[in-house]
Order: structure tokens, then C-alpha cells, then sequence
């Protein structure tokens, strides 16, 4: 049966303490075959599981991110002077460094599927921050032109929440 039907059932109520299990699917938790309750975030708490994420990110956060100009005669040449050059090798926001910012993106993609970042930009539409978002709170989805678009929900939205039928 469809979420959707879930949700509309006569009498479908749930929450967060105790979530039905067309939630728990909704949300990406499986049951294993224990029994238990399987999410992304339970998961980080079994050492080898969350060593993993950690060696890789902190593998992946060493090394260097660079943005690159293809020249005209062939090759390329890096492109310091862009913007996105500092954001990405020097300083993604003012509250992380590269590594981290590289190690933040890299876990969430391993442990959820996907890494995303705000940008952040000035008057004139440049980007001069990038901030993670945990991919909890980001939805793709395509607009009528086929274009992927990204909604993003604010933490506030999920506390609290009560759906009922």
C-alpha cells in the first residue's frame, strides 16, 4: 500500500516517539532481521560502522579540491582568481576549514546518499560561503523544465510534528 494511502487511512495516527511503519519507511529506517529499527543515524553508534564514515571522510577531507580553467591551445590551468576557488581550497564559511567542510559532505554522502551545501551569496549573485545541510532536511525534485531543484526544510519543521488521519 502506497504512503499516501497510509496517510489518508481512517484513523492513521502517529508520531515521533512511536512512529508508524509507513513513517519509519518514509524516513529511510528499516527493520533488520532482528527486528530492529535500521536509520543512518542509529547506525553511527556501531564503532565499525562509524569507522568507516570517519577513516573515508577524514581520507577524503585531506585531500585537495581545486578549480580548474581549460586553456584554449588544450589543458587547463587553475583557475585561482575564481571565487569558488576560495571557497573551495581556502575557506568554505567562516566557521570551518576546508578539511572539515570536505569530511562534513563526504559523511553525510556516505551514511545518507547524498552530501549537500547551502551557497550562500552577495548582492551581485556570487557565492561567498558554503555552508553543509544534513541531507535529512534536502528533498531533490525536478521543476517542469526537467531542472533538478533542491527544497530545504529547517529543523524546526520536523520538531513536533503530529500527522494524523
Amino acid at each position: 500500500m502506497s504512503i499516501i494511502v497510509d496517510l489518508f487511512a481512517a484513523g492513521s495516527t502517529t508520531d515521533l516517539q512511536s512512529p508508524a511503519a509507513w513513517l519509519i519507511d518514509a524516513m529511510g529506517g528499516r527493520s533488520s532481521s532482528a527486528g530492529k529499527i535500521v536509520t543512518a543515524s542509529n547506525s553511527l553508534g556501531l564503532s565499525a560502522y562509524y569507522s568507516c564514515i570517519r577513516n573515508i571522510s577524514e581520507d577524503i577531507g585531506k585531500l585537495p579540491f581545486r578549480v580548474f580553467r581549460d586553456l584554449e591551445g588544450g589543458g587547463k590551468e587553475k583557475a585561482v582568481e575564481n571565487p569558488i576557488y576560495n571557497l573551495l581550497f581556502v575557506s568554505p564559511n567562516d566557521e570551518m576549514t576546508p578539511m572539515s567542510f570536505k569530511e562534513a559532505l563526504t559523511s553525510h554522502a556516505l551514511g545518507h546518499g547524498n552530501g549537500y551545501a547551502e551557497i550562500v551569496r552577495n548582492g551581485r549573485g556570487d557565492a561567498v560561503a558554503l555552508y553543509p545541510l544534513h541531507p535529512s532536511r534536502v528533498i531533490p525534485k525536478r521543476d517542469k523544465q526537467g531542472h533538478i531543484i533542491y527544497e530545504v526544510f529547517q529543523h524546526e519543521s520536523l520538531n513536533g510534528i503530529r500527522l494524523e488521519g
